[in-house]
């Protein structure tokens, strides 16, 4: 064999390596891509799922608070309807608290239903649902104007219930015991940020407290429920005279998941000594 036929079978035996390489790189080339498309797939089909997930939750969600609403909103019917054969004004009084408490719940619900999959909603839209419904309800020949200074501010559930059950107490502190003849009720309602968290003003342009502070100018159930919701926010309540009676509330934001394990006890020992309406209802006059 001539030096020139070692020679081309050398470069021939180079060139089907050369392609046998080629072939090899193109083929584990094909192969990633092959499993690359395969997690891809797999992760679309997780997201689709996940996203699927995510609806229905928000549906469910959102079913959950429509039948809360639907509930509370049958049980205001019941309270109007048992309104209707009491004469007895004290009674009627507390049936109409009852409501507004009851309202106060309800609105929140209704809001986190049509605004399905928010966490949070708007705490000045919330006000003013609050408001509307006691104006609907106010003597005509006695006008109520509500200013509602309040930023765009977005609390939980957690927080604004009990934001919700503050502001009825008061409105209905406010329409029992700061109207005066000849002059219209002014209710002025503000929120700002502050170092604590947040501060809520509340005043009318009533004669105020008779003792310069609280006292009893809340019934015993309505103070009792101010001051426990107040607690709940973590807050604390200032009130005084100034042109009408003032309640200055500093609070936080409640969130479930900053509450440490002392913090947990402590809360389910107070609700073991303090809130139970149920029980309460025996001693505490409306």
């Amino acid at each position: 064999m001539d030096n020139t036929t070692v020679l081309l079978l050398s470069i021939f035996l180079l060139l089907i390596l050369a392609i046998a390489v080629i072939l090899t790189y193109l083929y584990l080339k094909l192969q990633l891509a092959s499993q690359t498309n395969i997690q891809q797939g797999l992760a679309i089909q997780a997201n689709e799922e996940l996203s699927h997930a995510l609806k229905q939750q928000k549906m469910l969600q959102g079913e959950i608070h429509h039948r809360v609403k639907n509930n509370l909103q049958v049980i205001m019917s019941l309270l109007d309807l048992q309104k209707d054969n009491i004469q007895d004004e004290k009674a009627l009084e507390s049936l109409t608290a009852m409501s507004n408490r009851i309202y106060s719940m309800s609105a929140i619900h209704e809001m986190m239903y049509q605004e399905l999959g928010k966490e949070k909603i708007s705490l000045s839209n919330y006000l003013q649902r609050l408001c509307h419904h006691f104006h609907s309800f106010s003597e005509e020949n006695y006008p109520t104007i509500f200013n509602i200074k309040v930023p765009d501010f977005y609390f939980n559930q957690e927080t604004l219930m009990p934001i919700g059950i503050i502001i009825n107490e008061l409105l209905t502190n406010s329409l029992k015991y700061a109207k005066q003849p000849k002059e219209g009720l002014v209710i002025d309602v503000q929120l700002e940020a502050c170092e604590e968290g947040y501060c809520l003003h509340y005043q009318d342009n009533g004669p105020g407290f008779s003792q310069g502070k609280l006292g009893e100018r809340i019934g015993s159930l309505g103070s009792y429920l101010l001051k426990s919701m107040v607690r709940q926010l973590r807050g604390h309540l200032n009130t005084f005279n100034k042109n009408g009676a003032v309640y200055e509330i500093l609070f936080k934001e409640h969130i479930k998941s900053q509450f440490n394990t002392s913090e947990i006890e402590h809360t389910r020992e107070f609700s073991k000594v303090n809130w139970n309406p149920f029980m309460e209802r025996a001693r505490l006059a409306f």
